[in-house]
């Protein structure tokens, strides 16, 4: 029996450059509302009669593109969310869509023949990129311009893929397109003139104030103005005798006490009693009236004073005295503090771009595939593993072999499982000018059969040279001498092409 697995382009491939196609329409139909457009929504939502279509532009590819110079082409879309598990197929689109306008009724004739899949979407594929081969169909949408495509569900799956319209996640569906080189880059060309000087940027902030300075001295002192001339003082009136002290009153007579109480007999000792009532206290005597205060003396005149005599007047002033010799100099005195910093001058133009740098060698072509082991044990014994996608059919013929994009030496082959397995195999790289003319390659190796679920692996330290457009795909032969096979253990491969 024979399998094929999907090999996946993990690095560029040599001699080719990349280019993607515009996304111009995503959005999905469905029979539970046939006149029903959802081309705004956040998501495509396959199952329960859904199904997802998108639609690129070719218009980005360089002008006179031709099919044979696109080497590689990969549709790539993001599975936000699964509700049930189920597998997904690819299918072209044979006319476009307007995106806010598409329905089940107007756009489900436009779903064409299936040529991917089935694809699992599970669990495990939730927050992960799902990546399907288009480069033959690209091909032959260089003529129309643009090309489409339907993901349609099984009968069981239910999820959702990323639309352009979902800001959240941001994972629309992009294609990928790797063209071949055009030839070796050109020389660098001469730097070109510099642009003229940017404006001034605009002015620092103004510096902290600086210290007060200290106070000057003291300026000289102006000459006081003549004095006023004194008005007469007028006569004080003459101070009139002391009058004499009235005599002091008598005091009036105390009043008399009034009666004490008479005491009352002792009581007859025994329990003490609440105490008894505060007896009133006996009444004040009056006080006796304040004796009279004898008038005041009527107060005597004041006496004229003297007059005041005449003010002599002033003596001549003396001439003015020789001038002393002058001091010696005074010490210097301490320097004043630093003034504030003046404010940063504009920075300068910048200096012209120095040349590019040459592009460095491109890296090795890793094939990557995965084929699972079936459950039965009917000749033949020999499977094929494809290069077109994951393997979980019966292929007795390698037709669907991986085209070598160029001149490479194969080598790093290794073979590993994740489960156990009954009887030795023997993994061999394959090659020919066609799919259907393949020869065995030096590059092989073996697995045991493996007790229990232990894991197995193997590895070829072979290389072998290839030429741009042979075939390559790989053997597994595993006898008549197997029983009978563990379902959903996986063979991955690993081959590289530098």
């Amino acid at each position: 029996m024979r399998r094929f697995a999907a090999f996946t382009l993990l690095m560029g491939s040599l001699s080719a450059f990349g280019a993607d196609g515009l996304l111009t329409g995503d959005t999905f139909i469905t029979t539970a509302n046939a006149a029903g457009n959802f081309g705004s929504q956040t998501a495509l939502a396959l199952g329960s009669g859904g199904t997802g279509l998108v639609q690129f532009s070719l218009a980005t590819l360089p002008a006179g593109t031709q099919a044979s110079a696109i080497q590689k082409a990969s549709l790539l879309v993001y599975v936000n969310r699964v509700t049930v598990a189920g597998n997904m197929s690819v299918a072209t689109l044979t006319t476009s869509f307007s995106e806010l306008a598409a329905t089940y009724a107007n756009a489900n004739a436009s779903v064409g023949s299936v040529f991917a899949g089935p694809i699992a979407a599970g669990t495990a594929q939730v927050g992960t990129y799902v990546l399907v081969d288009v480069t033959s169909q690209v091909q032959n949408g260089l003529i129309s311009g643009n090309v489409g495509f339907a993901f349609v569900p099984d009968a069981t799956l239910v999820a959702q893929l990323d639309s352009k319209e979902n800001t959240t996640t941001s994972h629309p569906a992009q294609l990928l397109i790797s063209l071949a080189s055009n030839g070796p880059a050109g020389a660098t060309g001469p730097t070109g003139p510099t642009g003229p000087t940017g404006p001034i940027g605009l002015a620092g902030s103004t510096g902290a104030a600086g210290p007060t300075g200290p106070t000057g001295p003291a300026g000289l002192t102006g000459p006081s103005g003549p004095t006023g001339s004194l008005g007469p003082i007028g006569p004080t009136g003459a101070t009139g005798p002391a009058g004499l002290t009235g005599p002091t009153g008598p005091a009036g007579p105390t009043g008399a006490s009034g009666p004490t109480g008479a005491t009352g007999p002792a009581g007859l000792t025994g329990p003490t009693g609440p105490a008894g009532p505060t007896g009133a206290s006996g009444p004040t005597g009056a006080t006796g009236p304040a004796g009279l205060t004898g008038p005041t003396g009527p107060a005597g005149p004041t006496g004229a004073s003297g007059p005041t005599g005449p003010t002599g007047s002033a003596g001549l002033t003396g001439p003015t005295g020789p001038a002393g010799t002058t001091g010696a100099a005074g010490p210097t005195g301490p320097t004043g503090p630093t003034g504030p910093t003046g404010n940063t001058g504009s920075t300068g133009a910048a200096g012209p771009t120095g040349p590019a740098g040459a592009t460095g060698p491109a890296g090795p072509l890793w094939l990557v595939s995965k084929t699972n082991r079936g459950n039965t044990s009917t000749a033949p014994f020999v499977r094929y593993n494809s290069p077109t996608a994951t393997d979980t059919s019966t292929n007795v013929a390698a037709t669907n072999a991986y085209r070598v994009p160029a001149d490479c030496t194969l080598s790093n082959f290794s073979v590993t499982s994740d489960g156990s397995q009954s009887a030795a195999r023997v993994f061999t790289v394959f090659k020919g000018t066609t799919p259907l003319n393949m020869t065995a390659t030096t590059i092989s190796c073996s697995v045991l059969a493996s007790p229990g679920n232990s894991v197995v692996n193997c590895a070829s330290a072979n290389t072998n040279a290839v030429i741009a457009g042979n075939f390559i795909t790989i053997e597994d032969n595993y006898g008549s001498a197997v029983t009978t096979q563990l379902n959903g253990v996986n063979f991955y491969f690993n081959l590289k092409c530098q």
